[in-house]
């Protein structure tokens, strides 16, 4: 794990993300399972990030289990752009539809007023 650490650090692109996974290094280096060192890392609020990495640990299979949660969370992260792309126009649209509708019925656009 020691040995992996430093290759997996560098694939993180995120400069404070990196700087907080920095904080596992001399907590596995002192012996730390990585489960162990988890728990008090920033941005590591995900407690079944946690458990998959428990599992992954006792069964001997940590790589596909922490490739599994990656997985989880692009899909997760790709629906929620695919619903943001999807409602963004819609609700933009309905937000001038009712200003428009507004200055309509409150401005006389139905019932002008003519001079006197």
């Amino acid at each position: 794990m020691l040995e992996a650490l430093p290759a997996a650090l560098d694939t993180v692109m995120d400069g404070d993300i990196r700087n907080e996974l920095y904080k596992l290094r001399p907590r596995i280096a002192k012996g730390s399972s990585l489960t162990d060192a988890l728990p008090g890392v920033g941005y590591v609020t995900d407690e079944r990030l946690i458990q998959f990495a428990r599992t992954g640990e006792a069964s001997g299979k940590l790589p596909e289990m922490l490739l599994r949660h990656t997985r989880m969370e692009t899909e997760s992260i790709n629906g929620f752009l695919e619903q943001l792309a999807l409602w963004t126009p819609r609700v933009i649209y309905g937000a001038v539809a009712a200003w428009m509708a507004y200055g309509l019925l409150s401005g006389g656009g139905f019932m002008p007023n003519l001079p006197n």
